[in-house]
């Protein structure tokens, strides 16, 4: 796998506007995008340039630390599945034991004590 390589900054220009929403409440939108340019409902307030240092960004690390949470919330997920199978066979099992025992004891429904 070819190793990536970050730039030493980025530049971004953040766009604010503001929407009155649905229920009458003015909302911020902030986004890297004029949203008042496809969307006659935002109204542009301001734009912000900003600059962000990257310098000090390991990528390598980063993506081994995205990658073990990805495992980490698929083993999760996969314990929670086998629990959920593993109850669902023990009640099975509960109701097997349980036809099990009526029929024992109606073998012992003509005994006189």
């Amino acid at each position: 796998m070819k190793a990536l390589t970050l730039p030493k900054q980025i530049a971004v220009k953040l766009y604010i506007c503001a929407n009155r929403g649905i229920t009458g409440e003015t909302e911020i939108r902030i986004s890297d995008f004029d949203r008042s340019k496809i969307d006659s409902t935002y109204i542009p307030l301001r734009t912000h340039e900003l600059v962000i240092d990257l310098s000090s960004a390991d990528l390598l690390t980063a993506e081994v630390t995205s990658l073990r949470m990805t495992q980490q919330e698929i083993v999760d997920k996969a314990e929670l599945q086998v629990e959920f199978i593993e109850n669902q066979i023990q009640s099975l099992r509960c109701q097997e034991h349980k036809t099990d025992a009526s029929t024992s004891d109606d073998e012992f429904d003509g005994l006189p004590f």
